[in-house]
């Protein structure tokens, strides 16, 4: 099989050979077209990345971290009890979010309430567990969410798909199934 000359690294594991990696190359390609919002041009890279409805939504490629010699720490870790910078979530975040939305984890309830740049939360947040841990580049989940997006951006036969997709990603999060046929109420969830 064919394999690179160089070794990548650790948050490449399942890519490290040029086919997989090439995955990975097209599904880059397929978030720059969104970001041009070239939906046909999304929607093609996407059709040749690791775009995997019903797999992992964490596969994927990461920056990876360590404490060994020669690496550096992930410098966006904060402890949730910090004190000073701190991160906050908005507590509107917290009051609009659906019941059983289970990415209200990550924002932790805190005994006092911060204050920062106008903004009073008793929120913190907390996305990653240590200073070691890996910080996604591209995950499956997110080109789930690309194939949404230029799906409900080109409207019309392709608002199903777009519906179909968010639904997986929905349900996965302790959602139920969201109901649409019009392009703007799609594309507003699909941002939510």
């Amino acid at each position: 099989s064919e394999s690179f000359p160089f070794k990548l690294r650790d948050g490449f594991v399942g890519f490290s050979t040029p086919a997989n990696f090439n995955k990975f190359n097209r599904g880059l390609a397929a978030r720059v077209a969104a970001y041009r919002e070239q939906w046909d041009v999304c929607l093609t890279a996407l059709a040749g990345s690791f775009l995997n409805p019903a797999g992992d939504f964490s596969t994927g490629c990461y920056w990876s971290y360590s404490k060994s010699g020669g690496d550096v720490l992930n410098e966006l870790f904060q402890s949730p009890t910090a004190t000073g910078e701190v991160r906050m979530v908005h507590p509107s975040f917290i009051k609009d979010a659906e019941a059983g939305d289970d990415r209200l984890a990550k924002a932790l309830d805190r005994p006092d309430t911060l204050t920062q740049s106008g903004l009073a939360s008793h929120f913190g947040l907390n996305v990653y567990a240590s200073n070691t841990t890996f910080i996604p580049i591209l995950r499956n989940e997110e080109l789930i969410l690309l194939s949404a997006e230029a799906n409900a951006q080109k409207g019309g036969g392709n608002l199903p798909a777009a519906v179909d997709v968010l639904n997986v990603v929905r349900n996965r999060h302790g959602l139920l199934n969201f109901s649409s046929s019009d392009q703007a109420a799609i594309i507003t969830h699909m941002l939510k």
